[in-house]
């Protein structure tokens, strides 16, 4: 099995971005008639992210034990939390694998775009929208 490593704060702002990202997303995304949107503007960012957002909120409802896991780790230290989802994904091999394909459009997002894009940096944008 490939080796990995998800940072805890990582974990908590996707998990914060998931429960608000999405609906602000949605609410500032507004698609052009015909046009499709450029990957790497704002818009391409917020597209792509709240897509990813919604598909890993669908996986999450079908999977109450990695939703609950996940939810854990948020009243965990740092190095705590990044043992108890790695542990999990060790245990749930193939749940590691569905979870990487529903996150890999962020991934080809930073490939196609050259960046380091991703749900940290949506956390990033929606905070501020926040304070």
């Amino acid at each position: 099995m490939k080796s990995w490593s998800i940072p805890a704060p990582s974990v908590r702002r996707t998990l914060a971005a998931c429960g608000i990202g999405g609906v602000t997303a949605a609410a500032l995304v507004i698609p052009s008639a015909g046009a499709a949107p450029n990957p790497c503007t704002a818009q391409g960012l917020f597209t792509t992210s709240s897509s990813v957002f919604a598909a890993t909120g669908q996986y999450l409802e079908a999977h109450p034990a990695l939703n609950q896991t996940l939810t854990d780790v948020n009243s965990q230290s740092d190095d705590q939390a990044q043992a108890t989802v790695r542990d999990y994904f060790s245990a749930n091999p193939g749940e590691y694998l569905e979870m990487r394909e529903i996150v890999r459009p962020l991934g080809d997002l930073q490939d196609q775009c050259n960046s380091s894009v991703g749900p940290s940096r949506v956390g990033k944008l929606i905070q501020g929208l926040l304070a």
